[in-house]
């Protein structure tokens, strides 16, 4: 499966499952709980085997290691916990070699974060989300 495919797959099961939540009443709401956040994804092939990630919305950050070997593409998240609302933010993804400490991969992008209520338009939690690709050829570009 690609990172495309994969991320779509992501979007999609979201999307259906926020279709699928509390709807008209009196049903009640599921219990499906989300975060705000920023995801990134990428083909784990793209990028050096064991790589440090680093993955900035604004001026929030988080680092981590990549995805297992075996793995056909990665992903990582940025909890964005003071998120309320429709907002533009910069995305910044880095990507350091670990065998040289050389940087890899840096790119950044503009995205905005979209509402989703994954329960239903009546239920909580309501969040707020966004999602990029990582391509060492393309760029870092919003998933829609």
């Amino acid at each position: 499966m690609t990172v495309e495919r994969a991320v779509r797959w992501v979007v999609a099961v979201a999307a259906s499952v926020t279709l699928a939540g509390c709807g008209e009443e009196p049903r009640a709401c599921t219990l499906i709980g989300a975060e705000s956040q920023v995801t990134v994804a990428w083909d784990a092939a793209a990028f050096p085997a064991g790589a440090l990630y680093r993955l900035c919305a604004d001026q929030i950050c988080r680092e981590g290691k990549g995805p297992a070997e075996d793995a056909p593409f990665g992903s990582f998240t940025l909890p964005l916990p003071e998120a309320d609302g429709e907002q533009r933010m910069t995305v910044r993804f880095r990507v350091t070699d670990p065998v040289d400490g050389s940087t890899a991969y840096d790119r950044s992008a503009q995205v905005t974060l979209r509402k989703s209520q994954p329960n239903g338009e009546h239920c909580d939690p309501t969040v707020w989300q966004a999602a990029v690709r990582a391509d060492p050829k393309a760029g870092l570009a919003p998933v829609r």
